[in-house]
């Protein structure tokens, strides 16, 4: 329809309002629509470049067909951190990215409804190549206009390196609270001059539970008064940083009362937040007793050579007291007075041989010279010194096995420990009583009398005492020298049969309580021989050869010694020759026209040890026979004896002399009657 000319919408008087505001309105309305839409896209854009941006993973998902979270937008940090492409993420199910720990989460399940946001849980996320990331998830529900769930937007917030990084300090400190909690020294923390924390060795140093010490103490509680002045003032000085590192040693009491010597180091550290001092404590006491040992054994070893040197020269002198005494005994009748005061001056010789003897075996330097013993035989051979030298006050009463099993033992230093342990026990009751020596064959298999004894086969030899009996902690001392055995005068006996106890291979043990007497049995072990090693008969040859005179070389440089052997050899019909040293021998040896059948020599002289004299006389005589002397043991000999040459232990008598002699001659004489073996096999076929 055509609007007539001059009607009423083309009048622009004030009259019609539409011709005046239409079009402004209009304008206006489509500036400001414009520019909220320029705003709004400005917004989104803004959102989108944050959405992009933001330095977390980011996704938003929708409800697909079958209810599963389906992916439909991601920010470009989701694809990059995962190793995917932006176009293979979106459209998939958001479940496809987590990894196996995390794939039942809530919100990848089709029945799940987010109505409330999540806040800092742990995912795992699943990337390209398999590898797992652990994250923080924050999620949001998106919501319709009519308020309905649509989906949801989720960021995750990488947190591998953190999880790493907090696995290596929880490792870190679940290894040094295994170092601290497992070491070998005590290590508590201290603050404010109490006990924060103790590990378990400082409970077991200090006898106080982890929460004794924890609870109820005060560092200072531990320490001994007269070392607490000092520990306060280390305490403060371990707070400081830069301090020199030092140790200190300093006593603590246990919570038995038994004081404890530590040694100390500390230094500061943060416990809670506030300033501590972490103090390490070293129990030292096994150290000291080691220390101690070490310092006796030490003394004791001076001793021993010292005690060697003394033997030697005892025993130089007995030899020449044996033989003057023997001489005169064989010229002095059995009526004559002076008989007595000669065999008075022997029996104080034998005397002082057995003291040397037992300072020998205390050093271990006595020749070891095992045998197959019937233990019997050398109880009965002992009992026979032992009765005079014990008194009539004190009973002797022997309960041997008759059946017993043999031993491998040197015979002399086992009657010596067994001499030492009877006159140990009488010493014990002064005043008489009865000692038991009884000997039995003893089968160890479990449960040993003795927790250091080996199962075996043993024979027991055991003396036993109605003494007053002694204190746990002085048996547990009872062989240590010195400080052992108030009633070991001389203070090195038990020691010494301890000492020949062990060089056998045998063990020693003590039993007794205070009231009950001791009992100190040694265990043999049993060996499966049936016959006792066959001792030589004591012949009665002295060596006398009135046909043959025999030339005897005699080498010893104790002029005493020398003249007796002489005497003793030269009454037995031997031509003898005497040198004063090892150069005079070797002059004689030199100047002598005619043989010379055997050479009688020390050991130990001031120019040339015997060996040494033996090897320079075979120059010019060739291999005669040697017998050495000496008044050291073997086991101090400066060499080792070839071919078992004889040695001739000093003090020894004119009939063990003159018997030597007579074996090594009478071994020469057989060995040059050997026919000599041909090494000729004639001639080849």
């Amino acid at each position: 329809m055509q609007r007539r000319a001059g009607s009423r919408d083309d009048d622009p008087s004030p009259s019609n309002p539409d011709s005046t505001t239409d079009a402004p309105d209009r304008a206006h309305l489509e500036r400001l629509l414009q520019e909220r839409t320029a705003a709004l896209e400005h917004a989104q854009r803004r959102c989108r470049d944050l959405f992009e941006n933001v330095p977390v993973m980011s996704v938003a998902t929708r409800r697909g067909q079958d209810a599963l979270p389906i992916i439909e937008d991601c920010n470009q940090l989701f694809p990059a951190t995962l190793g995917y492409t932006r176009d293979e993420i979106i459209g998939r199910p958001l479940g496809d990215f987590y990894a196996p720990g995390s794939q039942t989460a809530p919100e990848t399940q089709p029945s799940a409804r987010i109505e409330a946001r999540i806040e800092g849980v742990e995912r795992q996320l699943l990337d390209k190549y398999g590898g797992v990331l652990d994250t923080l998830l924050h999620l949001v529900p998106i919501t319709a206009p009519n308020g309905s769930i649509t989906g949801a937007r989720a960021t995750y917030l990488d947190i591998t390196e953190r999880k790493r990084e907090e696995q290596k300090r929880q490792e870190s400190q679940s290894r040094y609270r295994a170092l601290v909690e497992q070491t070998f020294v005590g290590v508590c923390i201290v603050q404010d001059g109490s006990i924060v924390y103790a590990n378990p060795k400082m409970a077991e140093i200090s006898g106080y539970t982890l929460e004794e010490q924890t609870a109820l103490l005060s560092f200072l509680d531990l320490v001994a008064e007269e070392d607490r002045q000092v520990m306060s003032q280390r305490l403060q000085r371990y707070l400081t940083p830069d301090r020199e590192p030092n140790t200190d040693v300093v006593h603590i009491r246990r919570k038995d009362g038994v004081t404890v010597p530590l040694e100390v180091q500390g230094g500061p550290v943060l416990y809670g937040g506030r300033p501590a001092v972490t103090v390490i404590v070293l129990d030292i006491s096994e150290r000291i007793r080691l220390q101690n040992r070490l310092q006796q054994s030490q003394r004791l070893d001076n001793i021993g050579q010292l005690a060697t040197g003394v033997a030697h020269s005892f025993n130089n002198a007995l030899t020449a007291i044996y033989g003057r005494c023997e001489v005169l005994l064989d010229q002095i009748s059995t009526a004559d007075p002076r008989r007595e005061e000669v065999e008075a001056i022997l029996t104080v010789a034998t005397e002082t041989a057995v003291l040397t003897r037992r300072l020998l075996a205390f050093g271990q330097r006595r020749r070891f010279d095992p045998k197959m013993l019937d233990l019997n035989v050398v109880v009965g051979d002992t009992l026979n010194i032992a009765t005079p030298l014990i008194g009539a006050q004190t009973s002797l009463i022997p309960l041997l096995e008759p059946l017993l099993g043999l031993v491998e033992a040197d015979p002399a230093q086992l009657e010596q420990a067994l001499l030492t342990l009877l006159l140990r026990a009488r010493d014990v009751t002064p005043r008489g009583g009865v000692l038991h020596i009884t000997t039995a064959n003893v089968d160890v298999s479990q449960g040993p009398p003795h927790p250091n004894l080996p199962a075996g086969a043993y024979v027991t030899l055991a003396v036993r005492d109605d003494g007053p009996g002694l204190a746990p902690d002085a048996v547990a001392h009872l062989f240590e020298p010195f400080t052992a055995d108030l009633n070991d005068a001389q203070g090195i006996g038990l020691a010494t049969v301890h000492a020949i106890v062990t060089q056998m291979g045998a063990y020693i043990f003590a039993d007794s309580s205070p009231g009950q007497g001791s009992t100190i049995t040694i265990y043999l072990p049993r060996v499966a021989n049936t016959q006792p090693t066959a001792e030589g008969a004591e012949s009665t040859d002295t060596g006398e050869d009135a046909v043959t005179q025999h030339t005897v070389l005699v080498v010893e440089d104790e002029e005493q010694v020398l003249s007796a052997v002489r005497d003793w050899l030269e009454q037995a019909g031997y031509h003898v020759l005497e040198a004063s040293g090892s150069h005079e021998a070797l002059k004689l040896v030199a100047s002598h026209e005619g043989p010379i059948d055997l050479m009688l020599t020390d050991v130990v002289m001031p120019d040339m040890n015997g060996r040494r004299l033996m090897e320079e006389v075979a120059l010019t005589r060739g291999d005669i026979p040697v017998i050495y002397m000496s008044g050291y043991p073997n086991s101090v000999d400066p060499f080792e004896r070839a071919n078992d040459t004889p040695l001739l232990e000093k003090p020894f008598a004119p009939r063990s002399l003159l018997r030597a002699v007579r074996t090594a001659l009478d071994a020469a004489a057989a060995k040059q009657d050997q026919p000599a073996s041909s090494t000729d096999d004639g001639p080849a076929g």
